[in-house]
C-alpha cells in the first residue's frame, strides 16, 4: 500500500521534502499514543492519512497551476476516485472507537495550518488585486500620457498653422501695401511727367508768343523806320521840287525883266543862293550827326565787348600750387563720371567709345566711355595724372613748349583749365572760383537747370542773335563771334553747367553753320565741306590772336530720323569731327575748344522727316560766362 499524495504530477520544488517531514512527525505521535487495534501499518497509514490531505490541499492552494493540472478531465479519475472511497470507508470500519478522540486531535493541530494557508491565500489575492490595480493605474497613467500627448500635438498643429495663417496674412498685407504704394509712386510719376509736360508745353508756348511778339515788334520797327525813310525821302524830293519851282520862278523872272529891273532879280538870286547854301550845310550837319552817332555806337558795342565778363575781387593762386600724388601710367588713367552714381540713372546705349545715361528725370546725356578729352592728347606727348585731396585729379598734357592743365571735381566736372607757356606764364581758360568747388550740381540736378534765372529777354534783331551764314567773310564771322552776351552773366559757370543748361546757353548768340553737311546717319566730314569752315576759322584766329583765353563751344545736332540714343551719339561724335578739323586744318589751339551733342532735342526744322538743315553744327563763343576777366594771364 503507497502514499498517494507523494506522487502527485509536476509537484513544485521542495514539496516532496515537505510531504516526507510531515510524514515523519505523524509517524512519530502514532509511536507516541496507547496501542489500538489493528496492525501498526493501519494506525500510522490512518492517523497519517488527515496531514497528507491537509498538506496536500495547502499545496493544491498555493499552486494554483497545480490545481487546475488536476482540474483537467481524466478518464481514469473515476474509479480512482471510487476506489479509494472503499478503501476509506473499510479503514472507518477497522477503527476502533476510542481513535476517534486521537483523530480529533490531529484535526485539531491541522487547524492552524488551514488557518495560516487561508491567511496566504489572502495575502495571495491581495497581491494581485495591487499588482491589478497597480497595472490599471500605470495603463490609466499611460493612456492619459497618451492623451496628453495628443493634445499637445493638436495644440501645436492648431499654433503653427496659425501662426502660418498668420504669416500669410502678414505677407498679403505688405504685398498689398507694396502694391499701393508702386500704384500711388506710379500715379505721383506720371502726375509729375504730366505737370513737367505741361510746364514744358506752357513754357514753349510762352516762348512762341514772346517771340511771336518780338517778331511783330521788329516788323513793326523795320516798319516805322522804313516809314520814315521813306517821308524823308518824300521831304527831300519835296525840297527838291521846291527848289526846282524857286529856280523855274527866277528864270521866268529873269525874262519878265530882262533890262529893266536888274537890282531886284540879282537880290532874289542871292537870297535863292543862300537859302541854298542854308540847306546844304544843315545836311552836311545832319550827316556829322549821323556818323557821331554811328561811331558813338560802335565805340559803345566795343566798351560792352570789354567788359561782358566777370571780374574777380580775390587773387587766383596758380593752378599747379597744389601738391598731389602722382598716378603711374597716366595715359591709361580715366576720369571718373557722376553721372552714372544718380538715383535712377541707368546706361542705355554704347556706340564706338562712347555711352548715352538716362538720368531719373528721362533725359539723355552722353559722355566719352573713358571720361577723357582725347581731343588735348592727340597731338601731345606725355600726360601726367594726380590725384588731388577730395577725390579731384590734375591732368597735365604736355604739347611741344606748352601745358595744358585741368582739375576735375570727382564727379568729372572740369574745374579749372590753364595754359602754361615756356615762361612759366599761366592762361586761365576756364575757371570755377575755389568756394563753389564743393558745391557743383550733379546728375540731374545740372541737366537743364534755369539756375534760378527768368525767361530769356532777347533786344538784338533776331538775325544777329542766331545767324546762318551763306558764303560770309571773316569779317562778319568776328563781328557776330565778338558780340557780347544778350544777358550779362551774374556770375561765372563751370563749362558743364553752361554745357547742359539751355537757360544759360541762350544767353550767347549762336552761329547755325548750315554750310557744313553730314551725310544721313554719318559723322565724318568731306573736304568741301572742311573749306567752308575758313572763314569761321580765321575769325576765331583772330580773336585768339587779341585773347590767347578765349573759348568757344562746338554744339551737334541730327535731325529726327532714327532712335533717340543713336542720335546723340552721332550729334556728339560730329561736334568733336568739326573740333578736331579747326584743329588740324587751321591750327586752333584744341583746349580753346569744348564739344557736346544734343541729338534731335533741338530740330531747327520741325519735322520727323530727314533734314539737313537738322544735320548741322552750332558755334557758340562762351568766354563771358566760363573766364574770368581779371586773371587771364598768370605770373
Amino acid at each position: 500500500m503507497g502514499f498517494p499524495h507523494l506522487k502527485g504530477p509536476n509537484l513544485p520544488e521542495g514539496e516532496t521534502m515537505k510531504r516526507l517531514i510531515l510524514l515523519a512527525t505523524a509517524s512519530t505521535l502514532t509511536l507516541a499514543t496507547p496501542a489500538l487495534a489493528g496492525s501498526p501499518a493501519d494506525t500510522l497509514r490512518d492517523s497519517a492519512a488527515p496531514l497528507l490531505l491537509a498538506q496536500n490541499n495547502a499545496i493544491e492552494i498555493r499552486n494554483p497551476d497545480l490545481v487546475d493540472e488536476k482540474q483537467k478531465p481524466d478518464e481514469k479519475a473515476p474509479k480512482r476516485a471510487k476506489d479509494e472511497a472503499k478503501q476509506e470507508k473499510q479503514a472507518e470500519q477497522a477503527r476502533q472507537p476510542d481513535r476517534s478522540g486521537d483523530t480529533a486531535d490531529v484535526r485539531a493541530k491541522d487547524t492552524p495550518k488551514k488557518t495560516d494557508d487561508a491567511g496566504q491565500q489572502a495575502e495571495e489575492k491581495r497581491q494581485k488585486a495591487e499588482d491589478r490595480a497597480d497595472r490599471k493605474a500605470e495603463d490609466a497613467r499611460q493612456k492619459a500620457e497618451e492623451k496628453r500627448q495628443r493634445a499637445e500635438d493638436r495644440a501645436e498643429r492648431k499654433a503653427d498653422d496659425a501662426r502660418q495663417q498668420a504669416e500669410e496674412k502678414r505677407q498679403q498685407a505688405e504685398k498689398s501695401a507694396e502694391q499701393k504704394r508702386q500704384r500711388a509712386e506710379d500715379r505721383a510719376e506720371r502726375k509729375a511727367d504730366d505737370a513737367r509736360q505741361q510746364a514744358e508745353e506752357k513754357r514753349q508756348r510762352a516762348e512762341k508768343s514772346a517771340e511771336q511778339k518780338r517778331q511783330r515788334a521788329e516788323d513793326r520797327a523795320a516798319r516805322q523806320e522804313q516809314d520814315l525813310r521813306r517821308q524823308a525821302d518824300r521831304k527831300d524830293e519835296q525840297a527838291d521840287d521846291r527848289r526846282k519851282a524857286e529856280r523855274r520862278d527866277r528864270d521866268s523872272g529873269e525874262r519878265r525883266q530882262r533890262a529893266g529891273d536888274d537890282a531886284a532879280p540879282r537880290d532874289r538870286d542871292e537870297a535863292g543862293n543862300r537859302r541854298d547854301r542854308e540847306r546844304d550845310g544843315q545836311r552836311r550837319e545832319a550827316g556829322r550827326e549821323d556818323g557821331g552817332d554811328r561811331n558813338a555806337r560802335e565805340d559803345g558795342r566795343r566798351r560792352d565787348r570789354r567788359d561782358d565778363r566777370v571780374r574777380l575781387d580775390e587773387p587766383v593762386a596758380p593752378i599747379d600750387r597744389e601738391s598731389g600724388e602722382r598716378v603711374r601710367d597716366g595715359r591709361n588713367f580715366h576720369v571718373r563720371s557722376g553721372w552714372r552714381d544718380q538715383r535712377g540713372s541707368r546706361e542705355v546705349g554704347r556706340f564706338e567709345d562712347r555711352t548715352v545715361i538716362r538720368l531719373g528725370n528721362g533725359r539723355l546725356v552722353v559722355e566719352r566711355r573713358d571720361g577723357r578729352d582725347e581731343r588735348l592728347r592727340r597731338q601731345g606727348g606725355e600726360v601726367e595724372i594726380e590725384r588731388l585731396k577730395h577725390g579731384r585729379i590734375r591732368e597735365t598734357v604736355r604739347r611741344g613748349r606748352f601745358q595744358i592743365v585741368t582739375i576735375y571735381s570727382r564727379d568729372g566736372d572740369i574745374l579749372r583749365r590753364s595754359r602754361i607757356g615756356p615762361n612759366g606764364r599761366e592762361r586761365v581758360l576756364l575757371y570755377v572760383p575755389r568756394d563753389r568747388w564743393d558745391d557743383m550740381p550733379t546728375g540731374r540736378d545740372r541737366w537743364d537747370h534755369d539756375y534760378g534765372l527768368p525767361p530769356i529777354r532777347v533786344t538784338i534783331p533776331r538775325d544777329r542773335y542766331i545767324w546762318a551764314p551763306r558764303d560770309a567773310r571773316p569779317q562778319a564771322y568776328y563781328d557776330f563771334l565778338e558780340q557780347p552776351p544778350v544777358e550779362r552773366a551774374e556770375r561765372l559757370y563751370s563749362v558743364d553747367e553752361v554745357r547742359y543748361s539751355d537757360r544759360l546757353r541762350a544767353k550767347l548768340p549762336r552761329i547755325d553753320l548750315e554750310t557744313v553737311n553730314f551725310a544721313f546717319g554719318s559723322a565724318e566730314i568731306r573736304r568741301q565741306d572742311v573749306d567752308e569752315l575758313q572763314s569761321l576759322a580765321e575769325a576765331m584766329n583772330r580773336i585768339l590772336e587779341q585773347n590767347p583765353s578765349e573759348t568757344f563751344l562746338i554744339e551737334g545736332h541730327t535731325d529726327a530720323v532714327g532712335t533717340e540714343t543713336a542720335n546723340l551719339a552721332l550729334s556728339d561724335k560730329r561736334a568733336e569731327n568739326v573740333a578736331i578739323a579747326l584743329t588740324d586744318v587751321f591750327e586752333i589751339p584744341p583746349e580753346n575748344l569744348v564739344t557736346q551733342g544734343y541729338g534731335e532735342s533741338d530740330l531747327k526744322v520741325q519735322t520727323e522727316e530727314p533734314s539737313a538743315a537738322n544735320r548741322r553744327v552750332t558755334v557758340r563763343r562762351i568766354t563771358p560766362l566760363v573766364t574770368p576777366d581779371n586773371t587771364a594771364s598768370i605770373e
